[in-house]
């Protein structure tokens, strides 16, 4: 048992994509709750107004924020930034600030740009010496392009399915969100906002992008991956070896599926490999979103029956079903679209790279930069279309006796960066600095 943290009594976080989006957050926030009470710290968690259960379970949470994630009020950039901004700052104006002090943390685990100035004003309603620490943490980047930011894609490159079936939404043009993002604190008096205040953003290039950016520093943190024992490879009851299993190779697409991650892509991608190799299959996991996915019909047409050496399943995963998958997977395909994933992390690659798992990832992105760091086993394919991706998937089945080694070396070095207590360590050192 931990003693009580001196510095703080209470964790907040506040994430308005919880109860009506998938993902790893849910697992992550659990786990968070978890470890802070173990610490001695309170935790409590604000959510979207309409909590899934399905999709939450049994964690605690409160209803809080009117718009999810994937609202967009807006008819165009600047104004969409604007509306998103005074919905957001709206929602917090909710909460009494009474009610919180200086031994309190307030934790926004995934900041956009249409969220940022709400943050900062909200910030700077609290009264000197009643403000509770702040931090910020930024996990996606707009597909952010400036000047002084080079080396960051010019665009958002929307996948040609998109771009062909979908009526024009939003334009997300990079020097335009670049913009935005640095007119994020200029709005709000800076001393007042910015006082007992943390920027983060994951290594791997979105922390330096963003301390570009914003120039002012931006603090590195790691995930707070947690994965259950029998899916750590070392561990005696592991998962059994191929040959123990009498079957051929099991590729697994698993998590959140929508066209950036490829998800359109997937139908050929199995056709090809599947008429290569008829002993390898694939196993699938589609979230409930895919009705409002333009190629839904298709894709739905395909995987919905009977397919040989495909196994299909919809709709989300609570913990144990999604670690339950990943546990049948040999190799894991994350076939992302390279010009989204620069410099964005991915939760499932993390998960992956510690179960010892074979990945297959875009070049030239934050995937393949940490799968490197660790010299896992994993394999890039050079471009976002069918062809290079089934020619890097190819490959990691020829030689995937080689990449499970590797992969099983590579795991508990990247546990030994990325867990739930290296986490919980920097969330309340920063938040110690801030104070």
């Amino acid at each position: 048992m931990f003693q009580r943290e001196r510095a703080f009594d209470r964790l907040f976080v506040f994430d308005h994509g919880l109860g009506n989006l998938p993902g790893h957050w849910v697992n992550y926030h659990r786990a968070i709750v978890e470890e802070s009470r173990r610490r001695g710290l309170d935790p409590h968690i604000f959510g979207y107004k309409q909590i899934d259960t399905g999709l939450v379970g049994d964690l605690p949470a409160t209803p809080l924020f009117e718009h999810g994630p994937g609202a967009a009020p807006g008819s165009d950039l600047r104004s969409n930034h604007r509306l998103r901004n005074q919905a957001f700052l709206a929602d917090l104006g909710k909460l009494d600030l009474r009610d919180y002090g200086p031994r309190d943390i307030f934790l926004f685990p995934s900041v956009q740009n249409y969220e940022l100035e709400a943050v900062l004003a909200f910030s700077a309603r609290f009264e000197a010496g009643r403000k509770p620490a702040f931090l910020v943490l930024f996990q996606f980047d707009n597909g952010l392009a400036a000047p002084e930011l080079p080396d960051l894609p010019p665009l958002v490159r929307f996948d040609r399915w998109l771009k062909a079936r979908v009526a024009p939404r939003v334009p997300v043009c990079g020097s335009d969100v670049a913009d935005l993002y640095r007119q994020c604190p200029r709005a709000v008096p800076r001393r007042s906002s910015q006082r007992r205040l943390v920027f983060m953003a994951p290594s791997g290039g979105l922390d330096d992008a963003f301390a570009r950016l914003l120039r002012r520093e931006v603090r590195s943190f790691c995930m707070p991956v947690s994965i259950p024992g029998y899916l750590q490879p070392w561990a005696k009851d592991g998962t059994a070896d191929i040959g123990d299993r009498g079957s051929g190779l099991t590729v697994g697409f698993l998590g959140h599926s929508c066209a950036r991650k490829g998800l359109p892509l997937l139908p050929g991608i199995v056709r090809a490999i599947r008429s290569r190799r008829d002993d390898v299959r694939f196993e699938i996991q589609v979230n409930n979103y895919l009705p409002a996915q333009p190629h839904a019909a298709s894709f739905t047409r395909l995987f919905s029956s009977d397919v040989p050496g495909v196994v299909y399943h919809r709709g989300h995963f609570d913990r144990d079903q999604y670690f339950s998958l990943l546990s049948r997977t040999d190799i894991v395909l994350l076939p992302y679209d390279p010009a989204v994933y620069r410099y964005m992390p991915s939760g499932l690659l993390h998960e992956a790279l510690g179960a010892g798992k074979v990945v297959v990832v875009p070049e030239g992105t934050s995937l393949a930069r940490q799968a490197a760091s660790v010299d896992a086993g994993a394999l890039a394919f050079s471009e976002f279309t069918e062809e290079s991706i089934v020619d890097a998937l190819s490959r990691a089945i020829t030689s995937h006796a080689f990449l499970r080694e590797k992969a099983r070396a590579a795991a508990p070095r990247w546990l030994r960066q990325h867990n739930l207590q290296a986490f919980m360590d920097q969330l309340l050192e920063q938040a110690r600095r801030a104070a």
